[in-house]
């Protein structure tokens, strides 16, 4: 069985049947893990039973193997219990499909086996577990529970100890010699168990008994029709039927020390659980460096504890935050970070919706900007919490201004002027350390050019007109942490951004004028780097020589001109620790 906080058990029967050892399985690897649950007969039991009750069982999903002699229920997969995977006691948890994943390479030998994130001892030691390369489909590990019953579920003060300590086959053997002889004499009033407020485990509410609870497992008088309404029951379910196996390491099951149905599953009873039961809220968020978000974890299923670990945790760490009373959040080595308690043990109650915080780290001036994604499993399920964490005092936010160039070429019988302006636009799209504004980009302009020779000339005259929406920047340069502006997107082409006409005379005669069609180009931009601090960008750096800017532009045209920026930084009025 298994240990938690000071309770201790003794470890259920295992058999586990694999191929030949494994060493170890590459990096993101999967495999799968089923289970079935075996019910020994001896031979007396096997002969007891009639045609028409092994129909029934196998009815209700169970196999009787008379070669092995033994009932077998349905093979399923082994949902939502932990196996350790290395020396550094990391351990994962068999998804609802009874897949068990691993993101890098991990031991596959002599893997231990727990019921429960916490627990301090294995239900079992698998020999190998059978992983393939992520993509392929494994086949499963089978892990085999053998099982007998009856006891109390919900064993009440005055029962005495020994009644829980009766040998299993002895009394496997008569319950089941007598079990199936219904109609059985209406047990006297002495058998029953009372049900105070709903506060016991629905172990008698067989479709086919009559729902009155019973006391086990003697005297034969009591004990038969208690185990009559047991098969079926709801907690019969959680044996057999319920990939989670949830009842199925109990003391009224295994006959031995163990916890009952209350403690086992930490202060409640199998008929409030539900495997499907897990949720998180919210699912994203955003909090402002060093703030705080909580986190509501709603858990029904069998688990009953949460492991929550970090999927996603770059540069800053990020924690959860510790808490005195219950629900408790702890560190936890065996879950990767940390395991939320769904009960209080002074209080002995069961906690279904438990509180956790997330405390975001105060991020440095540089960043703006850090997405953390907290992993939460438990009962065989996963759910994830995307939390962003904004720096409102990053020195990348809050920019807005802009850039001019102007130019004028000139050359022989050529002419061209143009005008080029950026406007940064509103907030930034943050991507890590970088800030990234969309700028409104404008190009106006006009040029002509004339040439000709002793049999023609040629006249054209254009006008550039061209709008488009470039990316421009901001980021802390690591070599040196200068605050670097530099434009992000890929220069600007705007087809039809230059439309015009030109005229050819031959011989002194005019031909039809023909369009001029061209594209506008985005020019680029000086880079620009200041203080880590800087708060304001602003200067000109002028344009001169050789060089192409216009249609048609001549051998020889020289530029006049120059680029200015203004840029600046607002104040931001959210301080550190504020939730945006």
């Amino acid at each position: 069985m298994r240990e938690h906080g000071s309770s201790s058990c003794l470890c259920a029967v295992l058999v586990v049947f694999v191929a030949a050892p494994l060493a170890a399985q590459p990096a993101a690897s999967v495999a799968w893990v089923s289970s079935v649950v075996q019910y020994p007969l001896e031979a007396a039991e096997l002969d007891s039973l009639p045609p028409e009750v092994i129909a029934r069982l196998e009815a209700a999903g169970m196999t009787l193997n008379r070669a092995a002699r033994r009932l077998e229920s349905p093979e399923l997969p082994l949902v939502g219990f932990w196996f350790e995977l290395g020396p550094d006691g990391r351990r994962f948890m068999a998804d609802e499909r009874g897949y068990l994943e691993t993101p890098t390479a991990r031991p596959s030998t002599n893997v231990k086996v727990y019921a429960q994130a916490s627990d301090l001892l294995p239900v079992a030691v698998v020999p190998s577990i059978r992983f393939v390369p992520e993509g392929q489909e494994p086949s499963p590990t089978l892990v085999t529970f053998e099982y007998r019953p009856i006891a109390n579920m919900s064993p009440e003060a005055g029962v005495p100890v020994a009644d829980l300590k009766l040998d299993h086959r002895s009394v496997g053997a008569r319950i089941m010699k007598a079990l199936f002889q219904f109609p059985f004499p209406t047990p006297p009033a002495s058998c029953v168990l009372a049900c105070p407020r709903g506060a016991c485990c629905l172990d008698y509410d067989a479709p086919h008994g009559n729902h009155v609870r019973y006391k086990r497992p003697t005297p034969p008088t009591c004990g038969i029709p208690a185990v009559y309404n047991f098969i079926d029951s709801t907690c019969y379910g959680w044996t057999f039927f319920k990939p989670g196996r949830a009842c199925l390491l109990e003391k009224a099951i295994l006959q031995f020390v163990g916890p009952s149905c209350v403690t086992n599953h930490k202060y409640r009873y199998c008929q409030t659980m539900d495997e499907k039961a897990f949720a998180v809220s919210p699912a994203i968020s955003t909090v402002a460096s060093g703030g705080r978000v909580e986190i509501v974890v709603r858990n029904r299923t069998p688990g009953n504890t949460t492991c929550v670990s970090f999927n996603r945790n770059p540069g800053s760490a990020g924690a959860m935050e510790l808490r005195a009373g219950a629900p408790r959040i702890v560190r936890s080595g065996a879950c990767g970070g940390y395991e939320l308690e769904h009960f209080d043990d002074r209080g002995k109650k069961h906690i279904n919706d438990a509180t956790v915080a997330f405390k975001a780290p105060v991020l440095p001036a540089n960043t703006c900007e850090e997405t953390f994604v907290i992993a939460l499993a438990s009962g065989g399920i996963d759910k994830t919490s995307t939390i962003k964490v904004t720096n409102p005092t990053c020195v990348s936010r809050n920019w807005s201004g802009s850039f001019d160039c102007s130019v004028e070429v000139s050359g022989a019988g050529y002419s061209h002027k143009e005008s080029q302006h950026w406007e940064l636009e509103g907030k930034p799209r943050i991507e890590g350390p970088r800030a990234i504004y969309t700028a409104t980009w404008t190009a106006n302009g006009d040029g002509s050019y004339t040439s000709m020779n002793t049999v023609q000339s040629r006249h054209a005259e254009w006008h550039v007109e061209a709008i488009a929406r470039p990316e421009i920047v901001f980021f802390t340069r690591a070599s040196d942490q200068k605050l670097v502006v530099k434009q992000w997107s890929a220069q600007k082409r705007v087809k039809g951004g230059v439309k015009g006409y030109q005229q050819l005379t031959v011989s002194g005669k005019r031909k039809r004028p023909g369009p001029i069609v061209g594209e506008a180009f985005e020019r680029l931009l000086p880079v620009l780097a200041g203080a880590p601090d800087v708060t304001r960008f602003s200067g000109e750096d002028p344009i001169t020589g050789a060089g192409k800017e216009g249609l048609m532009q001549p051998a020889g045209a020289q530029r006049r001109g120059q680029c200015s920026w203004n840029l600046s930084r607002a104040p931001q009025p959210e301080g550190p620790g504020e939730d945006l």
